[in-house]
């Protein structure tokens, strides 16, 4: 369609369209606005209107991937006192919700497995909010041949969707291994006395 064509058609154009065309010409085929402008007989002042009014009315949405920061002084930290082979610690991020922030967390040991992850290993599962992130978050390169075990036996007040033995299934499945469940409730006790009396 030639310049003439599309300023002719432009009153015609429905404003969603109109939103639409413009969008697209900036964030994905990369014009700039004066060339849009050129290309629509609009000025380029209405075209960065015209851009607003798309975000606005949800025509574009924007989505930031930021990478996931970490704080590796303190992950040092953490492995030379306790002893342990690594550690990942999230920076912390102004404005953070707590949803996205436990997603992150998930993500980053969702990582942290991958890159440990060898045929042949055997992986404890316990249950709770961040193993759930972790499981949520995994996107392994390959299958591998794992074995995934339930490390705790079952508490009936934790969402189904949090225990042990459906995220251990999910672990498995999500890696290609085979899960164990440990059949049997899990006890809390008061105190080590009533441990041993049990």
């Amino acid at each position: 369609m030639s310049i003439s064509e599309r300023q002719a058609d432009a009153p015609q154009r429905s404003r969603v369209d109109l939103l639409a065309d413009v969008a697209e010409m900036y964030y994905v085929d990369g014009l700039e606005q004066r060339e849009i402008a050129d290309k629509i007989g609009l000025s380029r002042s209405n075209v960065s209107r015209l851009l607003t009014e798309a975000r606005r009315s949800g025509i574009v949405e924007i989505r930031i991937r930021r990478p996931l920061g970490r704080t590796r002084s303190l992950e040092q930290e953490l492995v030379d006192t306790f002893g342990i082979a690594d550690a990942r610690v999230l920076a912390a991020r102004p404005r953070q919700d707590a949803g996205t922030a436990l997603a992150e967390v998930g993500a980053l040991a969702a990582r942290l497995l991958v890159e440990r992850l060898q045929d042949g290993q055997t992986i404890g599962i316990s249950w709770g909010t961040s193993l759930e992130a972790l499981v949520g978050a995994l996107h392994p390169p390959r299958a591998y041949s794992v074995d995934v075990v339930q490390l705790m036996g079952g508490l009936n007040w934790v969402s189904p969707a949090l225990s042990g033995d459906r995220l251990g299934q999910r672990l498995a499945d999500a890696l290609g291994g085979r899960f164990t469940a440990m059949l049997a409730p899990a006890t809390i006790v008061s105190s080590a006395f009533a441990q041993r009396s049990a």
